[in-house]
Parts: C-alpha cells; sequence; structure tokens
C-alpha cells in the first residue's frame, strides 16, 4: 500500500520577495515573514492565507447582511447573522486579534439598552470565555484567554456588551470596520498566495509513503536508494532518485523523518512503515515543474523502484511497487 503527497524540510530557510513581505506586515492576522526565514514559517504564512480564501467570501456576505439588519432594524436576522459570524472559529479568531491590536473600531454601548442577549463570564473554559446564549438557539463560546490575559478581555468587554444590548448602532459600525479589515486582508491574500505558493512548492520534496511486509521467516535488507518514477495523463515519464526514511511514532502521536544511512533490517513475518522522499527539492529537478503539474492534476500514477538483499544464492531483488495515484491523499 502507498499513498503519495508532498513533503517540506520545515526548517530549510529560503529568500521571500521583499514585495511579499511588506504586504504580509500590513496584516495583523497572518503570520508575518522575513526578507529569509524557515519553510516552517512560509508554510505557516501559506495555510492562512488559503484560510482567508476559503472562508472570507462567504463570511462577508453575512457581515454584509448582519449590516443591513442593523441599518433597517431587523433584530430577528441581525441575531441570526451575528451568530453566524461569531461561531465560525477563524473569524472568531481574527475578531480577537483585532480587537487585540486596536484594530477594530467598536464604540461605546449605550448601557440605558436592556439585556436582549445574555453573555456570561466564564474563567475556567478555554482559560476564560464568554458564553453568549441567542434567545431560542444552543449557548456558545466566544474568545479564549481572557482569564490569563486581563487586557485583552478589558479590550473585549465593549464588543461582549454591544451584542449583549443588542445595541444597532454600535454593532453597524463595527461591522462595518470589520468589513473594511477582512476585505483588505482578502485583497492581499490574493496578491501574494502565488508567489508563498511558488516558494512552497519550490522547495518541497515527494514522499511516497508505504507498508513493507516480510512475509517470510527469514529476514531482508531494504537499501537505502530507490527511485520515483511517474506516468502523467499523456503517458510522460519522470524519474527521480530517492532515499530511504523511517517513520517513527512519538507518544503524542507525531510521526518523526528519520532518514536513514544504512539498509533497513525487516526482520521475519514482520513489517514496517516507510518513507522514500526525492533526494533533491523541486526547483533543483530538471522536470520539477512539469512534475508538479502532474501531482496537481491527480491523474498520475506513481510507483517505486528499490532493491532488497536477502540471503541465498539470489541474494538481490529489485522491486517495482504497483502503480499508486500521484496526488495529495490528505
Amino acid at each position: 500500500m502507498c499513498s503519495s503527497g508532498d513533503y517540506r524540510e520545515l526548517a530549510l530557510e529560503v529568500e521571500v520577495p521583499k514585495a511579499v513581505v511588506d504586504a504580509i506586515a500590513g496584516e495583523v492576522c497572518l503570520n508575518r515573514l522575513q526578507s529569509k526565514c524557515a519553510l516552517k514559517e512560509i508554510g505557516k504564512t501559506y495555510n492562512e492565507i488559503k484560510g482567508v480564501l476559503k472562508t472570507a467570501p462567504n463570511m462577508l456576505e453575512i457581515v454584509n447582511k448582519a449590516i443591513q439588519a442593523a441599518t433597517v432594524g431587523d433584530k430577528n436576522s441581525l441575531q441570526d447573522n451575528i451568530r453566524s459570524v461569531l461561531i465560525n472559529s477563524l473569524w472568531e479568531k481574527w475578531i480577537l486579534i483585532f480587537v487585540a491590536s486596536n484594530s477594530l473600531v467598536i464604540p461605546q454601548t449605550n448601557d440605558t439598552l436592556p439585556v436582549c442577549i445574555p453573555c456570561t463570564f466564564s474563567p475556567e473554559e478555554n482559560k476564560g470565555c464568554v458564553w453568549i446564549d441567542f434567545p431560542g438557539r444552543s449557548p456558545f463560546s466566544f474568545g479564549r484567554g481572557l482569564q490569563t490575559n486581563p487586557l485583552l478581555r478589558e479590550k473585549c468587554d465593549p464588543f461582549i456588551k454591544m451584542i449583549a444590548h443588542q445595541d444597532t448602532t454600535a454593532i453597524m459600525t463595527t461591522f462595518m470596520s470589520l468589513r473594511s479589515l477582512v476585505e483588505k486582508m482578502l485583497a492581499t491574500a490574493k496578491d501574494v498566495v502565488s508567489p508563498i505558493r511558488e516558494i512552497v512548492d519550490e522547495n518541497s520534496l515527494w514522499e511516497i509513503e508505504m507498508y513493507i511486509a516480510n512475509l517470510s521467516t527469514t529476514a531482508f535488507l531494504v537499501n537505502t536508494k530507490a527511485k520515483l518514477s511517474v506516468q502523467d495523463e499523456n503517458k510522460a515519464e519522470y524519474s527521480e532518485p530517492c532515499h530511504l526514511v523511517l517513520l517513527e511514532k512519538d507518544e503524542s502521536g507525531k510521526i518523526h523523518h528519520i532518514k536513514t544511512r544504512t539498509p533497513l533490517v525487516v526482520r521475519g513475518t514482520s513489517g514496517v512503515e516507510v518513507a522514500f522522499f526525492t533526494s533533491i527539492v523541486q526547483k533543483e529537478m530538471k522536470r520539477g515543474k512539469a512534475l508538479r503539474d502532474a501531482f496537481v492534476t491527480g491523474k498520475a500514477n506513481c510507483s517505486i523502484n528499490f532493491n532488497l538483499e536477502t540471503a541465498g544464492i539470489f541474494r538481490s531483488k529489485k522491486v517495482r511497487t504497483r502503480p499508486t495515484p500521484f496526488r495529495s491523499t490528505e
């Protein structure tokens, strides 16, 4: 059984274009980058940008509906749309960051208004959060770390009061500010996603994971060197040298990749989970871009060629795995 994907050496430091660094520097919700930084940080920013591109457009429509409802005084629609925004975990995170950085405009709430939506602070859960109970709907928690971060709790207080009293004037002003901040972040994400994706792709290795079972009673050795063979939908073929990597899971369940220097011993009637990584990253391959295109289409197949060493007259045996789809299994 094989599965394919791309893998990043997270500690690898790579160059980041100045235009990308400058664009992201203006967004408080995105992981900021330096002109040269570890691929781990670039990957983190890339994942955040994908989250913005996936979530922001639909949620902005809901924000617009909340603003419209506040404008015309439709309290039922206002409650439904505010709730849809607040229960979204990514938007919750953005709102907390905007509040903490003083980016979000929250006017003073009219305290003479009655409490329409009960909001109860819970110091124990999520290290401090607020339970918001919209009438006729299931209550949900908003915020985290408000007990351990008194300053953040203080900054969030006007936002929570605004919701509790359903102050339509304050809500309209705040949500218009929120819309502007997210629209700006969405525009930035659209501008930088391509160059960041290119950096991530070009510095990625190809990885094929598999389980090697020894059904005999005699041990064999798996050589450290192998070859990845790929055939795309047009029957074009690609070949890249690979090396053997052990997959070891720690107590927390996290998988660690350990590059081998000597052949792997697989004892009789046992098996082992391994991976074969390409020896060089995509940008160093002669046809790396074409290989990436084949991967993205999801219509290519791949196999691994490696050698086994066994005891006896015929000690060396060439193995070629069955073709498997060359695409992400995530």
